[in-house]
C-alpha cells in the first residue's frame, strides 16, 4: 500500500477475507479495505467526525449494504448523518 509506514510494521484487528481493518503498530492509524477483483481495495471514509479524527469515518448504511459483516462495522467509526461528506 504506497504511503504505508514501513517502520512501525502492520497490525491487522479484523480480516474474514473480504473486509479488513489493519494499521500501523505503536500508532492510533488504521485503514479499512475490501476485496474486490483479486485484490484489497482502500475503502474511502465519506466523512469527518465532529471531533475531527483525521481516519475519517465511514456511512454505515452504505457498508451494510455491500454486505459489511457486524465484526467489520464494529472496528470502523460510523457517521453520524451530519458528519457525512464533511
Amino acid at each position: 500500500m504506497p504511503g504505508w509506514p514501513k517502520i512501525f510494521g502492520t497490525s491487522v484487528s479484523y480480516c474474514d477475507g473480504k473486509w479488513a481493518v489493519a494499521g500501523a503498530n505503536g500508532t492510533d492509524w488504521t485503514e479499512s479495505f475490501k476485496f474486490v477483483n483479486g485484490k484489497w481495495t482502500r475503502i474511502k471514509p465519506d466523512g469527518t467526525t465532529s471531533t475531527g479524527m483525521t481516519q475519517g469515518c465511514y456511512n454505515g448504511i452504505k457498508l451494510r449494504q455491500q454486505g459489511a459483516p457486524e465484526a467489520f462495522m464494529r472496528r470502523v467509526t460510523v457517521c453520524k448523518p451530519s458528519e457525512i461528506g464533511r
